[in-house]
């Protein structure tokens, strides 16, 4: 059974007419094996119109965003023309190629934007997209659950997002179909195991709860699913592939006419569908001071719950998870703050994830403060001081282990190969030989890990390295404003 998802559906809006065909084409030579589930089918009727604003939208923006760029910066480089004296001819040969390259670009843009057949007064009368689709899933679209399930499933999905069940917990508290998620899981699990059959589930989102991760790339559907899948469908298999996956399969194994340009829109689409979630989000100069504060006082509170007896596991790994989070977020704002010029506001692109990290860890170093005397500056640096060198002796320790880890992880790799060698040299191999193997590659696993590892604490180490050095700065300047002139 192939089931696709809302997103794949509404990605028919987004594509150029010719690989919307042939998306179309695959769909329909497909659709003996496709099932839609019926909160798939209404997400996406109800969601069209927008796919098709959004579109339009960004064929009216684009041009305006270039004109605004173009203006800025003919207008900076007209600074510095006045500002070095420039002749008008040598100013020439700075401003008629920035204006050629943006007078070029918005041509391109305005000349894609007219290949584009879509309209929202055509899509609103007599919709093709939704036409060609009710043709094809005629028959294939499951039914909804009754007032009274639906009820009881919310109840169900709420419990489970509680618990970080996946899928779906990543909407929990959304205002707006927070329980669709869970609804379609729930709708291809019972159809897939009316059929006893296993599944192929398309879908572009890329959020956590569906997709498990390896260093940030993702690798399949969570663990998790798998077995709930398996345990409900009789041991069916359970497969999540995005779209561009999807269509090359369908190219390569059933020779479906799928162009370069095609497989090229869909990874593209992917792609922004990361980027959905990112918004601008602006900080005064003061709060981008504390932000690293602010950040590695969370961290060393989650790092503190992972390990606290008093917590169940299922909580401790919650913080674990959000310590990992809190971790990326350090670096990556470590980066942005070294780019920006001291003492000004600063805008930096943030997910709703990033935004919620943030803000907690704001107001827990915020609360943590008050606590403290606010009356000397000095011994609220020294406290930040104690903090970040004791995490950072922490750090180190844990360095030196995962340090021992892996020369204990290098030679069990050596001696695992050794063993492997000798067997297929006397030529015994058999079920020694395959437990050897399947042990290698668990060492190989392990010692990928710890690499992983080192490689995050080097730079925790070296970021908490420059906040220290940056306090002590900090703290001789102040002191030398304090001191009379001449001492």
């Amino acid at each position: 059974m192939i089931t696709l998802d809302t997103n794949v559906l509404l990605e028919l809006y987004r594509f150029t007419p010719e690989a919307r065909k042939e998306l179309l084409n695959v769909i329909d030579q497909l659709r003996e094996r496709i099932w839609i589930p019926h909160q798939v089918a209404s997400e996406y009727y109800s969601r069209r119109m927008d796919a098709v604003k959004e579109r339009l939208k960004l064929h009216e923006a684009i041009p305006k965003t270039l004109e605004e760029l173009k203006r800025k910066a003919i207008q900076e480089l007209n600074i510095f023309a006045k500002r070095c004296s420039l002749t008008d001819d040598d100013k020439e040969k700075f401003l008629t190629p920035i204006e050629s390259a943006f007078s070029n670009a918005v041509g391109e843009v305005r000349r894609h934007s007219k290949i584009f057949d879509l309209t929202l007064e055509g899509v609103v009368s007599d919709d093709p997209i939704l036409s060609s689709l009710a043709r094809i899933l005629d028959g294939r679209v499951g039914q909804p659950f009754g007032s009274e399930e639906t009820d009881t499933l919310a109840e169900e999905a709420d419990r489970r997002y509680a618990a970080q069940i996946p899928p779906g917990y990543k909407d929990a508290g959304k205002d707006d179909n927070s329980h669709g998620d869970f609804f379609i899981w729930e709708q291809m699990l019972r159809e897939a195991a009316d059929r006893e059959t296993s599944l192929l589930f398309v879908t572009n989102d890329n959020k956590e709860d569906w997709i498990a991760k390896e260093s940030g790339l993702p690798i399949g559907a969570r663990p998790e699913l798998i077995a709930e899948f398996k345990d409900r469908c009789n041991g069916a298999d359970l497969l999540i592939v995005q779209l561009s996956t999807f269509l090359r399969f369908a190219k390569e194994e059933l020779g479906a006419a799928i162009s370069p340009s095609t497989l090229e829109q869909a990874k593209n689409l992917q792609d922004n569908a990361k980027l959905n979630d990112l918004a601008k989000v602006t900080f005064e100069a003061d709060t981008t001071r504390i932000i690293p504060h602010a950040l590695h006082n969370e961290l060393r509170m989650l790092q503190s719950a992972a390990h606290n007896p008093e917590f169940n596991e299922r909580s401790q790994k919650r913080a674990v998870k959000e310590a990992q989070r809190v971790m990326e977020l350090i670096d990556r704002f470590s980066v942005f703050q070294h780019a920006l010029p001291t003492g000004f506001d600063s805008a930096l692109s943030l997910t709703s994830e990033d935004r919620r990290i943030l803000s907690r860890a704001i107001q827990h170093y915020t609360r943590e403060s008050l606590r403290h005397d606010p009356a000397s500056s000095t011994e609220n640096s020294s406290l930040l001081h104690h903090r970040l060198t004791r995490e950072l002796n922490g750090l180190e320790r844990a360095r030196e282990r995962l340090a021992i880890d892996y020369e204990e992880s290098t030679l069990l790799l050596h001696a695992t190969k050794t063993e492997i060698d000798s067997l297929q040299m006397s030529g015994e191999g058999g079920r020694q030989l395959v437990e050897a193997e399947q042990a290698l590659r668990s060492v190989e696993h392990n010692l990928q890990v710890v690499l992983n590892q080192i490689a995050t604490t080097d730079t925790r180490i070296d970021s908490i390295r420059k906040l220290i050095d940056e306090e002590i700065q900090g703290e001789a300047r102040i002191i030398k404003r304090k001191l009379p002139d001449g001492e």
